[in-house]
């Protein structure tokens, strides 16, 4: 089972992640969070094996909120989740395993699934 947390500031963004993710049986979701540092506090509890994590964010943004995961939990996934295609390159530079751009297609999402299993770290998480 591959454990998962969302991170997004819109309400309405976690949803669609979640109704699209509920489509995989191999996917649970441990924590949708609207506020990244809540979503930092709570990872330890948690315990997923990758973080979808939108970019634009009050607060810490998401390359922020991933260098910090990362930091702490080298084998944590990271996903990007963002309406813009401006933060590639920057996405590309941390050890994110995919990058997707919203509205996010549940082909497109289960693509990143694959190399999320083929990652061979979803019996590690934190």
């Amino acid at each position: 089972m591959l454990r998962v947390v969302l991170i997004d500031d819109e309400p309405s963004a976690l949803d669609i992640m979640k109704l699209l993710l509920s489509e995989f049986d191999e996917v649970t979701i441990a924590g949708m969070y609207t506020v990244g540092e809540k979503a930092l506090a709570s990872i330890e509890r948690d315990k997923p094996h990758a973080v979808f994590v939108d970019m634009e964010m009050p607060g810490k943004n998401g390359l922020q909120i991933a260098g910090e995961l990362t930091a702490k939990y080298p084998k944590i996934r990271i996903v990007f989740v963002t309406a813009y295609s401006r933060y590639a390159s920057a996405a590309s530079e941390t050890s994110a395993i995919d990058y997707l751009l919203k509205p996010v297609r549940k082909e497109r999402l289960e693509s990143t699934i694959t190399r999320l299993k083929w990652a061979g770290r979803v019996k590690s998480g934190i």
